[in-house]
This record gives C-alpha cells, sequence and structure tokens, in this order.
C-alpha cells in the first residue's frame, strides 16, 4: 500500500484541481468559525437556565480568557503534525510532545484553579468584584482537562490533513456545536451553577470531539501512516520537536494576548467607555475573517511538505485568487452601509458606537487580509522546517503594535478604538512584510 505520507499519496494526485483544493478547504474553514462561535452558542443557552446571566456571564468570560491563555502553546499542534509526521515513527515522535505540551498546560490552569493562586489573577490582576471571582475560582476546575482535549484532537487533526481526510475534522467539528449546548443543559441539571456552567459546557464539548477524532484517526488512517524506513519518518528527539515548534507557537500566545494589550489601552484613550464596548464585536468581524486564512494555511502546508513542483502553480493560484477575493470582500464590508448596518442591527451597539465600530473597522480592515498572507508566508516557511524567522515575526508585530497603541491611542485626538485597529493593521504588515522577506528563497525554489 503506498504511504499518504508520501508524494505519491492521494492527498498529491497527478493533477490538483481548484475544485479539489477547495474541498478540502472548506471542512477547516468551518471547524474554525465554528471554533468562533462556540462561545456565543453557551453564553445564549446559559441565558436559559441562569436567572440573572451576567455575573455567570462575566465569570465564565473571565475563566474562559484566563485558560486560554495557558492553553495557547497546544493551538499549533495542529500545523506540526500535518508538516512533521510521515509515517508511525514521527507519528509517536510528535505525538510524544503533543502530549506532553497539552499535559503541562493542564497542569498550569490546575494551578490557577487552587483558590489561593487563582486568587492572584482575580482580585490582584483583574480586580473583580468579590461575586464574579468567586465563580471564577468555581470554575476553573472543570477547565483543567481543556488543554488535554484539544492538544490531542490538534494533533490528529494534523495527521487527517496530512492525509487528504480533512471533511473529517469538519465533521467532528459540527458535532462539537451540537454537544455544547447539551454540556450547558447537564451541568444545570446536576445543579452546577454560574459561570461554571459555560466551563463544563465548554470542556465537555471539546472532550465529546477529541473522542470522536481519536476514533475517527484510528478508523481512517488504520495502516496508512507511511512505510518504516521512509527516510523523511524521523524519530524526532522533545527537544528537536521543540526547536520546530515553539517559535511556530509564539505567534498564536501574541494573537490571544493583543485583545487584553488594546483593552488596556482603550481605557485611556479618547471615548474610551464606546470604545471598549465598540471592540468587542469588531474584533470578533476580523476573527472571522481570518478563519479563512488560518484554515487555507494547513491546506497549503498538506501540499507543498513533500516539495512536489506540480502542486505549487495550483495551490499558488488559489492563494492568489483568495488574496484579492477577501480584499474585495473586507473592503465592501467596511466602505459601504453593510458596516453601519452590521454593527447597528446584529451587534446590538447603540448609534453612537455603531458608527464608531464601523469607522474602526475601516481603519484595521486590512488586519484580516494581511492575516492571509501572513499564513502563505508561515506555510512556506514550515514547509522548509524553517519556524525561526515566525519567532523574530512576532517581536516585530508586538513592537510595532506597542508602538502604534502608544501614539495612535494615547497621543492622537481621536477616539481611541481608531488608534488601536490602525495600530493592529500595521503591526501584523509589519511582521507579514518580514515573512515575505525571509519566504523569498523558498518561493523562487518552487515556481
Amino acid at each position: 500500500m503506498v504511504s499518504r505520507f508520501r508524494t505519491t499519496s492521494p492527498i498529491l494526485a497527478p493533477r490538483l484541481t481548484q475544485g479539489r483544493i477547495v474541498k478540502e478547504w472548506l471542512p477547516l474553514m468551518v471547524t474554525w468559525m465554528i471554533m468562533t462561535a462556540e462561545n456565543s452558542v453557551i453564553l445564549a443557552c446559559m441565558a436559559l437556565v441562569v436567572p440573572d446571566p451576567v455575573v455567570p456571564f462575566a465569570a465564565f468570560g473571565i475563566a474562559f480568557a484566563l485558560a486560554l491563555f495557558f492553553e495557547s502553546p497546544v493551538v499549533m499542534l495542529m500545523t506540526a503534525s500535518n508538516r512533521l509526521v510521515r509515517g508511525p515513527v514521527s507519528f509517536r515522535a510528535v505525538g510524544r510532545f503533543a502530549l506532553l505540551t497539552s499535559l503541562l498546560c493542564s497542569l498550569l490552569i490546575a494551578l490557577v484553579a487552587i483558590p489561593a493562586v487563582g486568587r492572584l489573577f482575580t482580585d490582584g490582576l483583574f480586580n473583580l468584584r468579590a461575586d464574579i471571582a468567586d465563580q471564577v475560582i468555581a470554575a476553573m476546575p472543570y477547565l483543567i482537562t481543556w488543554p488535554i482535549a484539544v492538544g490531542v484532537r490538534r494533533f490528529l487533526q494534523g495527521t487527517l490533513v496530512r492525509a487528504g481526510r480533512s471533511q473529517l475534522v469538519g465533521f467532528c467539528s459540527v458535532g462539537r456545536l451540537v454537544a455544547a449546548p447539551l454540556g450547558v443543559f447537564a451541568a444545570d441539571a446536576i445543579g452546577i451553577e454560574g459561570g461554571a456552567i459555560g466551563a463544563f459546557a465548554l470542556a465537555s464539548s471539546t472532550a465529546a470531539e477529541c473522542i470522536a477524532v481519536i476514533f475517527l484517526t484510528r478508523w481512517a488512517l488504520k495502516d496508512k501512516l507511511g512505510r518504516p524506513g521512509d527516510p523523511e519518518d524521523e524519530d524526532y528527539s522533545l527537544g528537536e520537536v521543540a526547536r520546530f515548534y515553539i517559535p511556530l507557537s509564539s505567534t498564536v500566545l501574541l494573537s490571544l494576548s493583543a485583545a487584553s494589550l488594546i483593552s488596556g489601552f482603550l481605557a485611556y484613550g479618547i471615548a474610551s467607555i464606546p470604545s471598549l464596548a465598540a471592540f468587542p464585536p469588531v474584533y470578533a468581524v476580523g476573527l472571522f475573517f481570518r478563519s479563512v486564512s488560518l484554515s487555507q494555511q494547513e491546506i497549503y502546508i498538506a501540499h507543498l511538505a513533500n516539495k512536489d513542483p506540480a502542486v505549487f502553480a495550483p495551490i499558488r493560484r488559489f492563494y492568489e485568487v483568495s488574496r484579492w477575493v477577501i480584499l474585495a470582500v473586507l473592503l465592501a464590508f467596511a466602505l459601504t452601509p453593510a458596516s453601519d448596518w452590521f454593527f447597528g442591527s446584529v451587534t446590538g451597539l447603540d448609534p453612537e458606537e455603531a458608527r464608531l465600530a464601523a469607522n474602526g473597522f475601516a481603519l484595521g480592515a486590512l488586519y484580516p487580509w494581511f492575516a492571509l498572507l501572513f499564513s502563505w508566508q508561515r506555510a512556506l516557511l514550515v514547509t522548509e522546517r524553517r519556524t525561526g524567522p515566525m519567532l523574530t515575526a512576532t517581536v516585530v508585530e508586538f513592537a510595532v503594535t506597542l508602538g502604534g497603541l502608544v501614539v495612535l491611542v494615547l497621543m492622537v485626538p481621536w477616539p481611541g478604538l481608531y488608534g488601536a485597529m490602525a495600530s493592529l493593521a500595521a503591526g501584523h504588515g509589519a511582521a507579514t512584510l518580514y515573512l515575505a522577506w525571509e519566504a523569498r528563497k523558498t518561493t523562487a525554489a518552487l515556481d
């Protein structure tokens, strides 16, 4: 049997059409969109079972933010397994790293779940009201296993994408969206209260998806991971995987901390209250558009990692079309009444905040577009196993974003949201230009 991880595998069929690429990409885009929508579904269901949802909503939001920060090191395991797993030997080697990383992240959340430690965040860092802080502390234990489920799931999802079975990834994600409301109602039925209901639902739906991915992976890839003796099926040490993975994951840590950093600056800028109210929906729309780039990246890596010249042209054509289509859609949304309608009617912002949000999104509209370009450059570098430049790109993005926030939010006399979105776009643009410079040799070699 021919290995699915060799250049003659089904995913690298002799003629790679645009239709085939779209068919592989769409399930991954659905997966990312479901991830961005899951918390909204949980909150909507919590509103049905919690008499006064204000405090539970706040507590769940803060508990989720804390858990997400400590869970962030496992997010890029999908990319790591997609690139590094070439057969049974490398599957075990990368799998050991994935499991260890996930366990360490769960250990960090377990430490925060200890009331004395958790109070350092709720009472010290966030200075929360006592009723909200109590619910955050109560919610954290339910999230201890969340990084393990996420890490194992994303590791296995990477192997499925590598084998051309991205449809199974999307199928499991749809099941997760169904499991989330069931988790809310189950938590209420067994007597869990407050923000802990949301934490239980999130952890249980992710665990259900992880279990589904485990069984589907065993079924889909049984005896198809590759042949022993494949020269690229390497027995990586933990150190080798870490050197590849740590720079790769640094970009995620910055993305997850950007919202908190911007919120802190907005509190000191002009029109601080309207800006703070408008920023979450503006940022959420940007994340929605970013789901396109994050999902495409895995398809690029799965095809390009074998360095087959025959696939580079169709993959690059798909990228070129995608980037101009996304730019057109972004500009059409940002520069027409569509954004005014969305922020005024869909998000529930008042007219002043909706106008602020629409203008702010227009100033930062290139941020999701730069993310699409960034994902292409990152895929090219991952193909060559050159992740070091990503750490430098993270530093560049942080420096430019921070400098922009200082000048454009604190010094320029306009609403803080405008400066924040412009800074976000400038930082990601600078990082994208740097990666493009680093990836130029790879592009030339494949072209």
